[in-house]
């Protein structure tokens, strides 16, 4: 996907989606949800996906002193998680509203992303999803 290509370029996408993954356990272990034995044991399936995107944002170099910031052209990610049902039945997907870029890419911004896009979850009666 354009998430691990993203992902490989500045590393092991394997080694960031671990990072994610413990992030989500985390935030689900905190909502008293443990994680299954098996799948068929499991009460929802977890699904993660990065989707890259081009975005203008701030460079975070420092300025000249009187000068704007710079603005970068450079690819993002946003998160999605979706849970469903072990079946397949949809139950909820939350996206991030902190996308990540070069700069940001490490274990605090992943875990960042982990915690915004599960901060609806489980959804509340009357709720949209």
């Amino acid at each position: 996907s354009g998430g691990n290509v993203f992902l490989e370029k500045y590393g092991s996408a394997q080694n960031y989606y671990a990072i994610l993954s413990a992030a989500i356990e985390k935030n689900l272990d905190d909502l008293g949800y443990r994680r299954a034995e098996s799948e068929k044991d499991a009460q929802f399936i977890v699904s993660p996906r990065y989707y890259p995107e081009t975005i203008e944002y701030p460079d975070i170099s420092a300025p000249k002193l009187g000068e704007p910031a710079a603005i970068r052209l450079g690819t993002a990610l946003n998160l999605s998680i979706r849970i469903t049902t072990p079946s397949g039945q949809f139950l909820f997907s939350g996206d991030t509203r902190c996308k990540l870029v070069r700069e940001n890419l490490n274990k605090y911004g992943i875990e960042k992303q982990a915690m915004w896009a599960l901060k609806y979850f489980p959804p509340r009666a009357g709720a949209q999803k």
